[in-house]
């Protein structure tokens, strides 16, 4: 996790985390440095401190910026950028689906026990590598280096954050976001959020600036 210290009284003081700082209640021209980067900043130059910020001066949603809680918003090209990465994702599992049943010579409509089997092996797959990335980067989409991170729509924290102060938190959002139908949303360049995006409570917004890249 990130380290950050802070200055009071001309003194340096830290390291702390987020939740460290969302306690000695940080306000939005508190001088901010971090380990990675010695130089000052006022924390609501921080992205992912916004949230915690008293009395934060940035909205939770700013419609004329397409930012929330300080990130910018994924635009509709990385959505389905992000969208046919996750089919490029799932084609080896089709692959081998197939090829399984070329080998044993079944028949989809006679073996309906293997097909049952084979199919539900494909969504567990599929899904715990979506689970994972989700819980250990926030990113459903290219794990650490993805350009395309998840937040929590109630209070900003990317959802990797949540799950070491809050698992069973997370893993429910983790769990709706994976599993739930998108039913095509993120071909409607108007929506922000998608159909899972909306019940699992996350933003899917980009990765950028001091701060966003899980440690």
């Amino acid at each position: 996790m990130k380290k950050y210290f802070i200055e009071e009284d001309g003194k340096k003081q830290g390291p702390y985390d987020v939740y460290d700082l969302k306690d000695i209640g940080i306000r939005a021209t508190t001088p901010i440095c971090t380990t990675d980067d010695a130089d000052w900043y006022n924390a609501e130059e921080f992205p992912e401190l916004l949230h915690i910020l008293e009395k934060n001066p940035v909205k939770k949603f700013d419609y004329d910026k397409d930012r929330v809680f300080g990130y910018r918003l994924a635009e509709y090209s990385e959505r389905r950028a992000a969208r046919m990465l996750s089919g490029i994702v799932t084609l080896p599992i089709a692959v081998l689906i197939v090829v399984f049943f070329f080998v044993f010579d079944l028949n989809p409509k006679k073996d309906t026990f293997a097909s049952y089997i084979l199919f539900v092996s494909s969504v567990v797959l599929y899904g715990s590598f979506t689970i994972y990335n989700i819980m250990k980067y926030s990113s459903a989409y290219g794990g650490r280096n993805s350009k395309l991170k998840l937040i929590s729509s109630d209070d900003g924290m990317l959802i990797h954050e949540i799950a070491k102060k809050d698992f069973n938190r997370a893993l429910n959002i983790t769990l709706k976001y994976t599993f739930l139908p998108d039913f095509g949303d993120y071909t409607n360049p108007k929506k922000i959020q998608t159909f899972p995006e909306r019940i699992a409570r996350v933003y899917l917004v980009k990765n950028e600036g001091r701060g966003n890249n899980p440690e």
